[in-house]
């Protein structure tokens, strides 16, 4: 009796154990606690809380494959969230949500009604945008052409400000990035006719405007220059954007046509757009202290407006407030990009932590319904094994012992695995550590390009002010003068850390030379392209010319990405 009473009981306490198992969310309650997330998030300051924004962002995504029939609701996530990380200086999680986005609306597409199609017109035109800049900031230029090609050809057909803006956004691209300035004013010309025709009062059509101005100034077309800046001051004051006059964008407009018309000699007329900008504060309720880089370009306008008047004492007061005001902003900008990468970092550890725990939590919960099962067995045939106690025991028995070893071996396998983690972590931060080294190393090769047109500048200076440039001068080469030996160093570190990167590859493509694999190894560590040619004392045409040389002996096809191909090795 006492083991009839043993066994019964222990197939009540089995099945209680499972009763209380973890319930899946249904569709319903993964949607009602994916809006409460996001009611809450809209109240965080992504800038000041970072860590808390991720977490709950994270906590949204995990919820998003368990919503159902609900699509419009998910494609407006991913756009909203592509945006906001690119606002916060995250190409790569902006990256991702502008994909998941595209592959949503490509599954959903069939399911959706044409006039919820045509509301997202404007958005995938804008996710186009969104992901060739996500592509160029992590310095994959060849995937932001696609974006960009793709954009062009999507509002081709258009009758709406997309079209221009799309014309508009790649010619910045090809000016900004790829240095063609020839294609990218052939690029703002196209648009501006457009706008001009079809859109006269939109805000981009002093976008457009500003743009061809600038190349202008490049090409010394200083009086077309001017013409251009005239007609957006006077527009910036006219047409407001969705938020009103963008005062910002007015004094930035001003201070470039002080600029241009002081290289054209004409100081009265640069006089009277000082005073304009000057009167903001007081006629049109404008607050400098509230925008500093609005107030660090005015400073600097009123700064070249004395130089020109030779009234050197007040120039080097506003000089100094200049400065100050320089320093202050790019402090507050360091510290806040510093606080942002580490909660960042922080949380993808804590992610690959909670995938653990998942997979975990799954495996218990089929090792749970396995149990089950075999008691279902068991009560079925409890009558025999009631009768048959001495094979109860045996089996009994032989249950405790398999379990004793699967208990080991989970425990062996949990240890392998934090190990694992810990040493990724490692590897992780190492690398961190080489792209934060290289990243310092560029800039100083940027600050000693810097240093000679200082030199230049003061060949042609004379008097006092050649005695001062010459004292600044020599301090900040004496401040810089042991940098060379940091090149060296920074190759060793690279070395090291990818010894057996460089060995699979030597292994994989023999041909490639020593600078070949450094290029390799410096793409695997996703640093900019800028700041590879930098590394290399190469212009960025010369590195495009090696990505190219390099794609050809690693025979990758037209259509394989070489970051991406290089980074799945």
């Amino acid at each position: 009796m006492k083991k009839i009473k043993f066994f019964l009981f222990w197939i009540v306490l089995t099945f209680i154990i499972n009763s209380n198992a973890q319930e899946v969310l249904t569709s319903e309650e993964a949607l009602e606690r994916h809006k409460y997330i996001e009611k809450l998030i809209k109240n965080i300051d992504a800038e000041k809380e970072p860590q808390k924004y991720f977490s709950m962002h994270f906590n949204a995504l995990d919820l998003i494959p368990l919503i159902e029939n609900n699509r419009a609701y998910i494609l407006d996530f991913y756009h909203h969230r592509g945006y906001k990380f690119r606002l916060l200086d995250h190409p790569q999680e902006s990256l991702n949500m502008y994909k998941a986005f595209f592959d949503h609306y490509e599954k959903s597409a069939p399911y959706l009604t044409p006039e919820i199609k045509y509301e997202y017109l404007r958005k995938r035109s804008f996710d186009y945008r969104g992901l060739a800049l996500a592509y160029e900031k992590l310095g994959h230029l060849d995937s932001a052409v696609m974006e960009h090609k793709k954009n062009l050809k999507f509002t081709d057909h258009m009758k709406t400000i997309w079209k221009p803006s799309a014309i508009n956004d790649y010619g910045i691209f090809l000016y900004g990035s790829l240095k063609d300035r020839d294609s990218a004013l052939l690029c703002f010309k196209k648009a501006y006719k457009i706008t001009e025709r079809d859109f006269p009062r939109h805000f981009l059509f002093g976008s457009i405007r500003d743009n061809i101005a600038n190349i202008y100034i490049e090409q010394g077309k200083l009086h077309e220059a001017k013409v251009l800046y005239l007609d957006n001051f006077t527009f910036y004051q006219k047409v407001p954007n969705y938020m009103g006059i963008d005062y910002r964008i007015l004094i930035s407009t001003g201070v470039k046509l002080i600029k241009v018309n002081l290289e054209l000699n004409f100081l009265n007329e640069a006089k009277q757009i000082f005073t304009k900008l000057e009167n903001l504060e007081n006629n049109e309720g404008f607050r400098f202290s509230s925008y500093p880089e609005s107030k660090l370009k005015f400073l600097q306008a009123k700064e070249l407006l004395l130089s020109f008047q030779n009234q050197t004492k007040q120039a080097y007061t506003v000089s100094k407030k200049v400065k100050q005001l320089s320093d202050s902003i790019n402090e507050a900008d360091f510290l806040m990009r510093n606080t942002m990468n580490s909660a960042v970092n922080d949380l993808v550890l804590e992610r690959f932590r909670k995938n653990h725990n998942l997979e975990k939590a799954q495996k218990e919960s089929e090792i749970k319904n396995q149990k089950l099962k075999s008691w279902i067995i068991t009560l079925v045939f409890s009558t025999v094994l009631i009768l048959m106690s001495s094979l109860l025991l045996w089996r009994r028995q032989h249950i405790i012992n398999a379990k004793s070893k699967q208990l080991l071996a989970e425990q062996a396998l949990e240890f392998s695995a934090l190990k694992n983690e810990k040493l990724s972590s490692e590897i992780e931060s190492k690398k961190r550590d080489l792209s934060d080294f290289a990243l310092n190393l560029s800039q100083s090769q940027e600050w000693a390009k810097s240093l000679s047109k200082k030199l230049s500048d003061l060949k042609q200076t004379t008097g006092r002010a050649r005695k001062k440039m010459l004292d600044d001068f020599e301090q900040e080469l004496h401040n810089k003068i042991s940098f060379d030996q940091n090149t060296q160093e920074f190759y060793n570190r690279l070395d090291e850390l990818s010894h057996s990167f460089y060995k699979q590859l030597k292994q994989d493509f023999p041909k490639l030379s020593k600078t070949e694999v450094r290029l390799c190894s410096l793409i695997r560590l996703m640093i900019d392209s800028h700041e590879i040619a930098t590394l290399q004392n190469i212009s960025l045409s010369s590195l495009n010319t090696s990505r190219y040389r390099l794609r050809k002996k690693l025979n990758l096809s037209k259509n394989q990405n070489l970051d991406d191909f290089i980074q799945n090795l």
